[in-house]
């Protein structure tokens, strides 16, 4: 654009530095380039911007984040459903877990005592000792039932039984009820053999389930929403005599039998 540098310009007294005004104003023309924005001006100080003039170092418009915010909304309001439905899906195995892990240990309990099988409560104040949690703690854990925190320990405890209130006047949350008519004359001690129990209908026979949560006691004297906690998706998982497991919705619960 120009011919002569800073040094060489002719002053009204012939050639020689021009003034240091006049220098940073030709500068400033000098930087303008295609942009057609002096240096001092440009967003960031020192790089131009694009032709025409266009900032391409700006962020997004305040229209541009809401329509991201509004699509993030959207696609949350999709998943969270899903994974609620995965998270429930996992309690509930979890839960069916436990009551595997449970019949076993009827099975084992039946084989050191003569067969004869747990019972599910009898009529005595002390709670170390009166359930079938007290005779099955033992073989999980090695040592005796506290008959009150030990109701919520890992294999006794369904995950979904502890998103539920408590009962009045209870101090823990009971997840499993048992057949109570694994005793001879409930609420006795005295028990039938598991031997019995094989040679009727094993797969049909309740063993163990989910106890409903106002019910909160261990003995399962009626397979009704009022002992039997339907809380997997209005279901009740359940522990069969013949060793198998699985849900049972309340309305399909006239194949079910707690019979002896």
């Amino acid at each position: 654009m120009y011919q002569t540098s800073a040094r060489e310009a002719e002053t009204p007294d012939g050639p020689g530095p021009l003034p240091r005004a006049r220098i940073r104003a030709r500068s400033n023309v000098v930087a303008l380039g295609n942009s057609g924005i002096p240096a001092s001006r440009w967003p960031n100080g020192n790089a131009s911007p694009g032709r025409g003039g266009a900032d391409l170092s700006s962020g997004f418009t305040l229209v541009e984040l809401l329509v991201v915010i509004a699509i993030l909304g959207i696609l949350a309001s999709l998943l969270l459903p899903s994974l609620s439905s995965a998270k429930r899906r996992a309690l509930s195995t979890q839960c069916i877990s436990n009551l595997r892990a449970m019949g076993q240990g009827v099975l084992v309990y039946s084989g050191d005592h003569d067969d004869r099988l747990p019972f599910a409560w009898y009529d005595d104040p002390r709670p170390k000792e009166n359930s079938f949690y007290a005779l099955l703690y033992p073989q999980f854990f090695g040592t005796g039932f506290d008959g009150y925190r030990d109701f919520e320990t890992t294999v006794f405890l369904c995950p979904a039984r502890m998103r539920e209130p408590l009962p009045k006047n209870h101090p823990v949350r009971v997840s499993y009820a048992m057949n109570a008519n694994t005793a001879l004359e409930f609420p006795k001690p005295e028990t039938r053999r598991l031997a019995v129990v094989e040679a009727g209908a094993p797969a049909s026979t309740v063993l163990i389930a989910d106890v409903f949560h106002a019910y909160n006691h261990p003995p399962l004297r009626a397979f009704d929403a009022t002992q039997v906690g339907f809380r997997h998706d209005r279901r009740a998982n359940v522990q069969y005599f013949d060793g198998h497991s699985e849900p049972s919705a309340e309305n399909q619960t006239n194949r079910l039998s707690l019979d002896l």
